[in-house]
This record gives structure tokens, sequence and C-alpha cells, in this order.
């Protein structure tokens, strides 16, 4: 095994790979995956935490059960000898890529309009406070 220590280069690594495997017992939201599909890399992951929601229940990219060596070698190699399949992922994951951001724009949309209403009803409370302190 070769560490490589810190990376500045990671999109043209990725854009490098034949197939992108995260082989994670556990998972929350992967920001790798995110990462390869955003290049355009065919994913091969786990069925652990968010991975399924990322490349769409399967759709996107092929998942696994996690802690079956066999199964991920079986999707490995199907990728590996499949371009047109690797194609077809990439185009798929473009879709659910935009849809992840979509989706994470509008989450950071409404955080906004929730910390402003609550900034809102606090000042709007204050003055009420205020108002019947001099009462």
């Amino acid at each position: 095994m070769i560490l490589l220590g810190e990376r500045r280069d990671i999109p043209a690594l990725l854009h490098a790979f034949d197939v992108y495997v995260l082989s994670s017992i556990t998972e929350g939201l992967s920001l790798s995956i995110m990462e390869a599909m955003a290049t355009g890399c065919a994913v091969v992951a786990t069925d652990v935490g968010g991975n399924s929601e990322l490349l769409d229940a399967g759709r996107a990219g092929l998942l696994v059960p996690a802690g079956d060596p066999d199964r991920m070698a079986e999707a490995i190699t199907q990728l590996l000898q499949n371009t047109e399949e690797r194609r077809k992922l990439a185009t798929r994951q473009s879709i659910a890529h935009k849809s992840i951001l979509i989706f994470a724009v509008s989450r950071k949309l409404e955080a906004l309009y929730e910390d402003a209403l609550r900034e809102e009803q606090g000042f709007m409370i204050r003055i009420t406070a205020a108002s019947f302190a001099g009462a």
C-alpha cells in the first residue's frame, strides 16, 4: 500500500479511474461518492448509509451488501468489462448529482429563511417585552 498524503489533484485522479469503489461498512452521506459522480466516474459502493440515495437506489451506480467481498468483486469486474454500462451509469449519475445539488441548495435556502424568521420573531418578542416593561 502507498499512502499518497495530501493531494490537491483529486478531480484529475478521479477522471483517470474506470471505476470508483467505496467499500464502507457504515457511511453517512458520502462526499467521496459525490466527488466521483461529479467527474462521471462509475461507482460501486456498499449499500449502507446514504449510498443508496446518492446512487439513486442502484440506478446511478452499483450497490452491493456490506461485508460481501465476492459481490463487490463481481460488481467491479462487471463494470470493468462493460464500457457501455459505465457510460450509462455516468449519464444517470449526472442526473442524480444535479438532483443532489438542487436538494442541497434548497436545504441551505430553507435554513436561511428559518434563521431570518427566528431573528424576526426574536426581534418582535424583544420589542413586545420592552413595550410592556415600561407600561
